[in-house]
């Protein structure tokens, strides 16, 4: 396809050599939905010929689509099955990245969770959480809690969308065992004497 180094060199030098009048007569349009693109997706060079003209445009919506799509790793024999429709192997993926988060991230996520589950919907608005938060001191400040909630948004974790009436709801898919990550207890560093 064209995202052979060949294709895309082939395709970069088509679109600098075909000027007229100093006006490029073939011009290519891209979307890209990585935060690395230019990084992962071609060298310096091959980036260069392009010319690229970066427009970060945001959508706002959450990935869920895309998470569901996402190949599942073979569920370990330790995982057992639980009710709902969330996978194992979605959960022990959580679970493997929960453990290496910051104990603050975790229990954010927790507070999540714990919101969600028992609210009657699929999700909780942001002032919700950030309240609970607040109250828990978990975060100090909104930036605190916007932070935490990127990297586990980056993480696949948690998704967010404005309702009908433009309110900020967070969400936990529900791929994901939402009482899996209420029971999470990360593991105690040992100290050594």
């Amino acid at each position: 396809g064209l995202r052979s180094s060949f294709a895309q060199d082939a395709i970069s030098i088509l679109t600098t050599s075909s000027r007229k009048d100093d006006s490029p007569l073939i011009r290519v349009a891209a979307s890209t939905d990585n935060v690395n693109a230019a990084l992962v997706l071609w060298s310096p060079q091959v980036e260069y010929k392009f010319g690229w003209a970066w427009k970060k445009v945001h959508t706002y919506r959450p990935y869920i689509e895309e998470v569901r799509r996402l190949p599942h790793a073979e569920p370990s024999k330790k995982v057992r099955k639980s009710k709902g429709n969330h996978t194992p192997s979605a959960a022990t993926a959580v679970l493997k990245v929960l453990t290496y988060l910051a104990p603050r991230h975790t229990e954010v996520l927790q507070s999540l969770a714990a919101l969600q589950l028992s609210n009657s919907s699929n999700s909780v608005s942001y002032s919700t959480l950030r309240d609970e938060c607040t109250r828990k001191m978990l975060t100090s400040s909104d930036t605190n809690l916007r932070n935490i909630m990127k990297e586990l948004s980056d993480h696949k974790i948690i998704g967010s969308e404005r309702d009908d009436e433009g309110i900020e709801q967070m969400f936990i898919p529900s791929t994901i065992a939402l009482q899996d990550i209420i029971d999470f207890k990360p593991k105690q560093a040992t100290k050594t004497v």
